[in-house]
């Protein structure tokens, strides 16, 4: 039933006989109305949070016991349905959202929804899941069912320097920043009008986030700046020596493939044999689309190998050269692998799974973006932890760290510093229009990746043997 609800038509307005209760929508303002009982009438408005309908009750009508008139009921009600602007607004000046809208829980998942869409690592989607959006698991989780704009920046702060205490400087930044990114891209969507609950047009609440003083490490108060630590060249032979010595074939050219190439751990203990070029002809191969759920045809170039969904997703997919001492290692790691497992599924640094991959928190997503199906336990799967109980062996993002140094440190001439960020997939500047006259074709940088490795052979060799090759 509707009605302008007015004092006057209230009451007119009587419970029937056959129900408990009358509800009366408003004729011209939506989701107001009143729920006409036995003994009261009660003002409620309906306002849509994400995809639910909430009921919310404003007060009882004071014609019958209660303190709003139909008046004050109304302009409560246009202040729950998002559309009253504020009190100190002026003329030309843009209205605030209502501290209404998506809980936090509702904006994490819109804020998910669009990382799917645009093809994101669904490492990073159960990241953002499990840190923010799990009820259970979140460190957000006393905030889950509040409004998002209901959230302050002395909240943003408190909680920012507490879980920095329970569980580190670098987690703190990381969910915090999560939570940045989350308003950024409600806020966005709130001034287009796509989001329930707020007005097309409204101003978002500025990001509280704000306030957070971040944690500082490295010099840099963005965010806590990861350690690099490069191999010493001194240190070099003694880390050969004893990679040499690793007793597991796999391992042992896992090392010395992530020191030749930079690749980060993941990227290199997930490689696959179809995408690995090791001649001197284009390859026809596949990837895996994730966003399709299906196969795609590539030529892979000669003398390559392609990383089809690195750290930042399917969209920064990259594929490096190979040099003469790279290509060597591979051709062996793939004739030992035939000796070693009867077939090692494609991967070309294979080990058996330890576990089953079908519960959620062991499934392994580098498969899942690979196309590859879940592990089971005893099956011929990618090296998983590339792990090494040594203290002269190091961690694959120090081998990473050694590999970069080597870039910076070839003379004569020197490398560009856009080859540099090429070889180890890292973007160029923002907004660099330089970057793109650089010569970057596959013959420069396999000369590159060349000059490199033979860098890096020859920090390897023993001090004495060097003086023995200068001496001959």
């Amino acid at each position: 039933m509707k009605q302008h609800l007015t004092d006057d038509t209230l009451r007119a307005l009587k419970a029937p006989d056959d129900r408990p209760q009358l509800i009366v929508f408003d004729t011209k303002l939506t989701g107001f109305g009143v729920v006409v009982g036995q003994r009261t009438t009660t003002f409620i408005v309906n306002r849509r949070i994400g995809k639910k309908l909430h009921r919310e009750a404003l007060g009882a009508w004071n014609g019958r016991g209660g303190e709003l008139d139909a008046r004050a009921a109304r302009k409560e009600a246009l202040v729950r349905l998002g559309k009253l602007e504020n009190k100190d607004a002026t003329p030309g000046k843009a209205k605030r959202a209502s501290k209404q809208g998506p809980t936090l829980a509702e904006a994490c998942g819109l804020y998910v929804a669009r990382l799917r869409k645009e093809g994101k690592r669904p490492s990073s989607i159960i990241t953002v899941e499990r840190e923010i959006g799990d009820r259970k698991r979140s460190y957000l989780k006393t905030w889950i069912d509040r409004p998002l704009a209901s959230i302050t920046g002395k909240e943003c702060r408190a909680r920012h320097e507490q879980i920095t205490l329970d569980n580190g400087p670098h987690i703190a930044n990381r969910v915090l920043r999560e939570l940045r990114v989350i308003w950024n891209h409600i806020a966005k969507e709130a001034a287009a009008g796509t989001v329930d609950g707020i007005d097309a047009g409204a101003v978002f609440p500025a990001n509280p986030t704000i306030a957070v003083v971040w944690n500082k490490e490295g010099g840099t108060a963005e965010y806590v700046e990861r350690r690099r630590e490069p191999i010493a060249w001194a240190n070099l032979p003694a880390w050969r020596t004893k990679v040499d010595g690793i007793e597991n074939p796999v391992r042992r050219d896992y090392n010395l493939v992530v020191l030749l190439t930079g690749l980060r751990r993941n990227d290199a203990a997930s490689m696959r044999w179809e995408h690995v070029n090791l001649s001197d002809e284009p390859l026809a191969t596949r990837v895996w689309n994730a966003n399709k759920k299906a196969w795609e045809q590539i030529e892979l170039p000669a003398c390559t190998v392609l990383r089809p969904s690195p750290k930042g997703g399917a969209k920064r997919s990259f594929s490096i050269p190979l040099s003469s001492e790279l290509i060597k290692i591979l051709a062996r790691r793939r004739q030992e692998n035939a000796a070693l497992y009867s077939n090692d599924n494609g991967w070309v640094f294979p080990t058996r799974a330890l576990k089953d991959g079908n519960d959620k928190k062991q499934r392994c997503y580098l498969c899942q973006d690979l196309g590859m199906p879940e592990h089971v336990k005893g099956a011929i799967t990618h090296m998983s932890e590339p792990k090494e109980d040594s203290k002269v062996l190091v961690a694959p993002h120090r081998l990473r760290d050694t590999y970069t140094s080597a870039l910076a440190e070839i003379k004569d001439p020197p490398l560009s510093p856009y080859v540099i960020d090429v070889l180890t997939n890292h973007r160029p500047p923002r907004g660099s229009v330089t970057a793109g006259y650089i010569d970057l074709s596959t013959e420069h940088l396999a000369d590159c990746q060349e000059r490199v490795t033979r860098f890096l052979l020859g920090r390897m060799e023993p001090p004495k043997k060097k003086a023995a090759l200068k001496a001959v």
